[in-house]
């Protein structure tokens, strides 16, 4: 033990290569403006407001990207083999309502959308048939971002309007 004790205590017997991947981290951990925990962060404010200490604002949309991927809203849905049910309302109302997700179909009391792509992500579901209960009845596509736990309903002509979703598990 006091053999491990002296060979720490007298840097000159460290090779050069380790003296410089030394200082280097030093410096490097001991920066300022540099904000990283041994343990992370807890969630997706503390990693905006640790990453933006000491940068312009003008890069708030970048880095809230990066701690937004890091702290998804709907956490679980990211792994694309994740089926369940979360719960979204339109255009921010206080009425929730459930969405079903599947295999291969996602299910809302509006009607059920054929997956087109399940991405880590987003989902986009459609529905061709003009079954989805929205006045007019015409077909429809859904969107639903899992990393911003926002998403929209479309209706599918070229002049449609379309009401946004926010997600909750």
């Amino acid at each position: 033990m006091s053999e491990t004790f002296f060979y720490f205590k007298n840097i000159e017997n460290f090779s050069l290569l380790t003296k410089i991947v030394l200082i280097l981290s030093l410096a490097f951990i001991c920066q300022p403006g540099y904000s990283w925990s041994l343990f992370g962060y807890d969630n997706f404010e503390e990693c905006l407001s640790k990453e933006m200490k000491g940068r312009d604002m003008k890069q708030e949309s970048i880095v809230s990207a990066s701690c937004r991927k890091k702290y998804p809203k709907l956490p679980s849905f990211t792994n694309k083999n994740k089926f369940g049910q979360i719960n979204c309302s339109f255009d921010g109302k206080s009425e929730f309502f459930s969405v079903s997700i599947n295999s291969n179909l996602i299910k809302t009391y509006l009607g059920d959308f054929t997956i087109l792509v399940r991405e880590e992500e987003f989902i986009r579901g459609e529905n061709k048939d003009k079954q989805v209960f929205i006045e007019p009845p015409v077909g429809a596509s859904i969107v639903i971002n899992f990393y911003h736990g926002a998403g929209a309903l479309q209706r599918i002509s070229a002049n449609s309007n379309g009401s946004s979703l926010t997600c909750y598990e």
